[in-house]
């Protein structure tokens, strides 16, 4: 059953599945990595989130150093498909703004995504309703 991305549904269906994976090999770059996002234009409205050691959870989190606003479908395509020419596309354009350490942000740019996080994302890709502009 797919779940509408950032729902609660979601965010409950995505930890499940994290847990299934158990104990996950990050890439060094993620290890104690934290980023706040505003997700602007979700359903139901604006949405705090935050991206650590490669999972997405439910409102900011009280260590992060950096927040980037981005729009609903650029969050979907850049963060949750790893569609690296979205997230450049929208970092030029102006649709992701950056408050605090940029280089957090050319941090999250520069990690592959592989192995168990590779098989992560695409699961929990695959149990996202896709989200189309």
């Amino acid at each position: 059953m797919a779940n509408v991305f950032l729902s609660d549904a979601w965010f409950d269906a995505s930890q499940k599945i994290t847990e299934s994976f158990g104990k996950i090999d990050l890439p060094e770059k993620l290890v104690g990595f934290i980023l706040n996002l505003t997700v602007t234009g979700a359903p139901g409205g604006d949405k705090a989130i935050h991206f650590t050691e490669g999972r997405f959870g439910n409102g900011h989190h009280k260590n992060a150093n950096t927040l980037l606003t981005l729009p609903y479908e650029l969050c979907y395509k850049a963060l949750l498909c790893n569609d690296t020419k979205e997230a450049m596309k929208g970092f030029l354009t102006r649709k992701i703004r950056v408050k605090g350490n940029m280089t957090e942000m050319l941090t999250l740019a520069s990690i592959k995504s592989e192995g168990d996080l590779e098989a992560l994302r695409v699961k929990v890709c695959e149990m996202t309703e896709p989200v189309t502009g």
